[in-house]
C-alpha cells in the first residue's frame, strides 16, 4: 500500500494491491472411513514394498487403503486484488479524481488415477487410468471518474457531484478428461489415452 501525495496538496495518489498465491497436495481419497479397520486386517505392504491385495485366485480378498496414495491431486490458485485513487484540487472546492481496480483469480489443477490404485484384477486395466486438467481464470476491471464541487454559500454548502463507471468481467474456464492409457507412465500424455474429452466456456 502506498499513498503519496504533492508538496501543495493538490494531487494526491493512494495505491493498494494484493497478491497470494497458494499451491495445494491434498490426497485424493478420504483415509477417514478406515479408522475402523480390523486391528487383524492384512499386512498394508508386502516384503517387497509393493501393495498387498492378499490376492487369492487372482483376484483381492480386501480393499487396502494405501493404494489411494498412487492418486496425486494438486492445485495452484494465483489471486491479484489492486486498487490505484487518483485526485487532484484543479481549483479551490473543484476535485477531478478517479477509481481504477483491476482483479485477477487463476487456478490450474489436476488428478492423476494410475491402474495401481486398483485392486487386482483390475489394476492393470487401461480404462482404470484417468488424468484430469482444468483452468479456470476470472479477471474485472473498474473505472470511476468524478468530477466533484463543494461551497460554503451564506449558512449552507453547495455539493456537485458528476460521475460515471466502466467495468468489465470475464471468466473462463477449460477442463480436459483423458481415460484408457495404456501404462501409468503415459498417463500425463492426453495423445496416448483411448478416450478424450474437452469442454470450456467463456463469458
Amino acid at each position: 500500500s502506498i499513498t503519496n501525495s504533492s508538496a501543495k496538496q493538490k494531487f494526491h495518489t493512494q495505491f493498494s494491491a494484493s497478491y497470494v498465491n497458494d499451491n495445494d497436495i491434498i490426497p485424493a481419497g478420504d483415509f477417514t472411513s478406515y479408522i475402523t479397520l480390523a486391528p487383524d486386517a492384512p499386512a498394508l505392504y508386502n516384503p517387497n514394498g509393493s501393495i498387498n491385495w492378499q490376492v487369492y485366485s487372482g483376484s483381492a480378498t480386501w480393499q487396502n487403503p494405501m493404494a489411494q496414495t498412487f492418486e496425486s491431486s494438486t492445485s495452484t490458485t494465483d489471486n491479484l486484488v489492486s486498487n490505484l485513487n487518483l485526485s487532484y484540487q484543479l481549483f479551490s472546492g473543484l476535485v477531478l479524481s478517479s477509481n481504477f481496480g483491476y482483479n485477477r483469480d487463476e487456478m490450474n489443477e489436476n488428478e492423476i488415477t494410475p491402474a495401481t490404485t486398483q485392486a487386482p484384477p483390475y489394476n492393470n486395466n487401461p480404462n482404470s487410468r484417468f488424468y484430469y486438467l482444468a483452468n479456470s481464470l476470472n479477471q474485472s476491471w473498474i473505472i470511476e471518474p468524478q468530477l466533484s464541487y463543494n461551497k460554503k454559500i451564506e449558512k449552507g454548502i453547495l455539493n456537485i457531484l458528476l460521475g460515471s463507471s466502466f467495468q468489465q468481467s470475464q471468466q473462463e474456464s477449460i477442463t480436459d478428461m483423458a481415460q484408457g492409457f495404456p501404462s501409468d507412465a503415459l498417463i500425463t500424455n492426453p495423445a496416448a489415452a483411448t478416450s478424450y474429452s474437452l469442454s470450456g466456456n467463456s463469458d
